[in-house]
């Protein structure tokens, strides 16, 4: 009968998967496998039933883990649109216009296009997540008749 016993750990960014199997003939032996950290996406999307979606809208969620903004991404189907980032720490209100991360008002933007990913992150004056933080996403501004936009950041 074999054993298997699996330890994962996270050193320096990375997740550690070591697997040991034993069997009542030979004596454990193990192996590691290296895999790529994981990518957390906190964000927001804004819709309006098919029609034009309106400024002021706010989306919020919780992000999970500790981690670090290393990059944003954001689309739309039209238009242009910019969004402010709010975060809390974990406790008993949600964030508000008064939790920005923005940097003055140099919000996330999406200006040409319908994708944009940036790993340009000057608009954000800190890029460390704690655990459990709670984010909000507000619809800064639309030009256009977008009808639906979206934007996230990603940490790891």
């Amino acid at each position: 009968m074999k054993r298997y016993v699996i330890t994962i750990l996270k050193i320096a960014g990375f997740v550690v998967l070591y697997l040991v199997v034993t069997t009542p003939q030979q004596p454990a032996h193990g192996s590691s496998i290296f895999l790529p950290s994981v990518v957390y996406k906190p964000g927001g999307t804004f819709t309006n039933s098919g029609n034009v979606i309106v400024a002021g809208a706010v989306s919020y969620g919780p992000q999970s883990e500790a981690c670090n903004v290393f990059a944003y991404s954001t689309w739309i189907d039209t238009g242009t649109a910019t969004f402010d980032v709010w975060k809390i720490a974990t406790g008993t209100a949600l964030p508000t216009v008064t939790n920005t991360i923005i940097n003055g008002t140099s919000y996330l933007e999406i200006s040409t296009g319908t994708l944009l990913r940036s790993t340009t992150l000057t608009s954000l004056t800190t890029t460390t997540i704690a655990a459990h933080n709670m984010f909000a996403f507000k619809l800064q501004a639309v030009t256009g008749s977008p009808t639906v936009a979206h934007v996230n950041l990603e940490c790891r």
